[in-house]
């Protein structure tokens, strides 16, 4: 592969698994090692499938290099087979914890370990469908009946019951709480903070504070009730957080509360779990109101903290949804955002409408300085906005840069990219210089004017007398 468009990468990638066995790709991507940097090797690896087809042996022999590249990969391939033992296993749960992220992880009887119970328990559909449903059915009966599949460990299933190495009592007691929780009906679990409180605080007596917990206690303050409101609290050790979250929840609107709390805070790590919670939580307007305050504190970051919040944010998106259509453009809206930077136009952005999100896209691209999350919020920004107003016309030459310094769509656009002939005909004279999904739509406008202005082949027929 030569490209270093990952789009690209990922076409390739698809058609080589198609038609390579496990073995032919192992060993390819093993001669592939002197020819491009590492990461880049790393990163091959995972989108051929490598971590997770990997004989044991083979594992174990990457595992044991001196890059730290690989054991993410297998956690994030659910290798866990090749990570259960005193080499891997601390730094496995770690980045399980503060880095991995699962939409779910099926229960596997016959290969359990902690590692698999850990992946289990933090999967975070589980937790979508515990807050977005109502009925008398548990948790258990419903994510079983949309996956058509044993999810869980069954039901007489005891804890006590498991032996292997590094489960510790306040391990069982997390699984017990976990068991409890998914067999609570989805009636309690929607409306009530009781389950998910037990169960966020076994986890975090079991394995601390983390973003792993942190989500599911995110979820948890969404909760259709007007009873439980939570309370106050500082996000401490000994805080009840998914009571705080709660409480956190129903002042979306309350800005100078949120003000209190990020300037407040002189804790890094507490603050970031504030700006995160207010990222999730808060009404795009209260957002827009602390966008000097969020610009500031933002820029006290450094590149890889910033990094790991872009992250997160990332996450949370995928688990929250889209929920911008409750704020209008307006000139009082943007003119709080002229001055801002390209990371407070991300962080702020991704809770927009679209058509805010363009404008902040835009100022984005013209900061002196764009690390990877604010490219990344700008290059999908202007696609998704420019898709909905067939306005490319005045976005391609930022979405070209973007694409150059890695955008890529983390969800489809649909079915039909529409853009106008001037526009295809300009991203077909250099088609290597644009993302994949608007080079296949402009081959698409182009044959489309093409078959326009073809004469009917019945006419054609009947002028040249094809049958007399």
């Amino acid at each position: 592969m030569t490209t270093t468009f990952l789009d690209e990468k990922r076409a390739i990638s698809s058609v080589v698994l198609l038609n390579t066995t496990p073995d032919e790709r192992f060993q390819r991507w093993k001669e592939a090692k002197s020819k491009i940097t590492l990461s880049d090797w790393t990163r091959l690896g995972n989108l051929l499938s490598i971590y997770l087809e990997a004989s044991k042996a083979d594992s174990e022999a990457l595992l044991s290099s001196d890059s730290k590249e690989f054991l993410p990969r297998f956690v994030e391939s659910r290798r866990f087979d090749t990570l259960e033992n005193d080499t891997h296993r601390d730094n496995a749960i770690f980045h399980l914890l503060n880095r991995a992220w699962f939409l779910n992880s099926p229960f596997d009887g016959k290969k359990t370990s902690k590692l698999a119970w850990m992946a289990l328990i933090c999967g975070t559909t589980q937790y979508t469908l515990a807050i977005s449903n109502s009925g008398s059915m548990s948790l258990r009966q419903l994510v079983e009946g949309r996956t058509g599949r044993t999810s869980f460990p069954s039901k007489s299933f005891k804890v006590d019951d498991i032996e292997f190495d590094g489960f510790s009592e306040q391990d069982r007691a997390a699984a017990q709480s976990y068991l409890a929780f998914i067999d609570s009906p989805v009636d309690l679990t929607s409306t009530s903070l009781a389950p998910w409180s037990e169960l966020v605080t076994a986890l975090r007596k079991a394995w601390g504070d983390c973003p792993a917990i942190d989500r599911i206690a995110f979820l948890a303050s969404g909760i259709r009730s007007k009873d439980d409101s939570g309370e106050d609290g500082d996000l401490s050790a000994s805080d009840e957080i998914v009571s705080t979250f709660r409480y956190a929840r129903l002042h979306s609107g309350a800005f100078q509360w949120w003000r209190e709390r990020l300037t407040s805070t002189a804790s890094k790590s507490l603050r970031r779990r504030w700006m995160l919670l207010l990222w999730m939580w808060a009404t795009p307007r209260t957002l827009l109101k602390l966008a000097q305050l969020l610009d500031s504190l933002l820029g006290e970051l450094d590149k890889d903290e910033w990094t790991s919040l872009g992250r997160e944010i990332f996450v949370l998106s995928q688990i929250k949804g889209d929920d911008s259509s409750s704020l209008t453009r307006s000139t009082s809206d943007l003119s709080l955002l002229k001055s801002i930077s390209s990371r407070a136009c991300s962080f702020i952005g991704q809770r927009m409408p679209s058509v805010v999100q363009y404008e902040l896209a835009v100022s984005a691209c013209r900061s002196a300085t764009l690390d990877a999350p604010e490219a990344q919020f700008a290059f999908e920004a202007l696609a998704r906005s420019c898709s909905q107003t067939n306005g490319w016309s005045d976005s391609l030459t930022y979405i070209r840069e973007l694409y150059v310094r890695g955008g890529v769509l983390t969800r489809r656009l649909g079915s039909n990219v529409e853009m106008t002939r001037e526009v295809a005909e300009r991203i077909s004279r250099e088609p290597q210089i644009y993302p994949l999904f608007l080079v296949a739509a402009a081959d698409a406008t182009l044959r489309s004017g093409i078959n326009e202005r073809a004469e009917p082949l019945h006419l054609t027929a009947s002028r040249d007398r094809w049958f007399k």
